[in-house]
């Protein structure tokens, strides 16, 4: 599948569509966290790198992944571990978005370009509290319970994009994770990561690796939002950017 390069993506109905966790809140340290704690209480190894290279699944997905690796296929561990977690998180949560990510949204609304959040997280959560009141700015928000498949299939991105009313080729989706780098690009979207939970190493699918929200910024007003760029080979300008990470 062909994915358009940004002078490309100019040309069409633009549409930037964001990941949640890791990328707009900082609500993964408190996720880990509260599963970390909870593995700990059912006396399970609880394996951290990996828990965030399978973020943009479904919680309970990843916890089921994590237990298998440690040899445990117990349904009823899992519901339990969940229901402790849940317990746990109520207790430490907080609402924390990353530095620049009002900026980045007040700037695209300003500009009138269609936003969306694709989320494995339940709607039950993103919705609660002061999250609610901030993900209505978004055009579209996808939940992992809202989707038959979750990431790294495309379905998330595919139903974003429709919701959105614009073509998944003309999308460009943030993202902090391998499986959410694979989702969008199986969607056929163009797709930048940021290194807010894993090293670039990690996330070096993405056609574009920026180091944090400040770079985002600059990234998005300097090489999309800026009317004088125009590249072709897009892929051959993003090492600069790539570096700093």
């Amino acid at each position: 599948m062909i994915v358009p390069s940004l002078r490309c993506l100019k040309r069409l109905k633009l549409a930037l569509i964001f990941d949640y966790d890791g990328v707009l809140e900082r609500s993964i340290e408190e996720n880990c966290s509260a599963w970390q704690e909870a593995f700990k209480k059912k006396n399970v190894p609880f394996n951290k790198e990996k828990y965030f290279l399978l973020e943009g699944k479904k919680g309970e997905e990843i916890i089921y992944d994590l237990l298998l690796s440690e040899g445990k296929k117990s349904k009823g561990l899992l519901n339990e571990i969940v229901k402790v977690k849940q317990t746990i998180y109520k207790q430490i949560s907080t609402f924390t978005l990353y530095p620049y990510v009002l900026e980045i949204i007040e700037l695209l609304l300003k500009k009138g370009i269609p936003i969306g959040v694709v989320s494995g997280g339940s709607k039950k959560r993103l919705f609660s509290g002061q999250r609610k009141k901030f993900l209505e700015r978004f055009n579209v928000v996808i939940t992992g319970d809202e989707v038959e498949f979750t990431k790294p299939h495309p379905e998330p991105y595919l139903r974003a994009a429709e919701k959105l009313g614009v073509k998944p080729n003309s999308c460009i989706v943030i993202e902090n994770a391998p499986l959410g780098i694979d989702s969008a690009l199986k969607a056929g979207m163009f797709c930048t990561a940021l290194c807010t939970t894993l090293p670039n190493t990690c996330l070096s699918k993405a056609h574009v690796v920026l180091k944090d929200h400040k770079e985002l910024k600059e990234w998005l007003l300097e090489k999309v939002l800026n009317e004088g760029f125009a590249t072709n080979k897009v892929l051959n300008t993003e090492a600069v950017w790539r570096k700093n990470c």
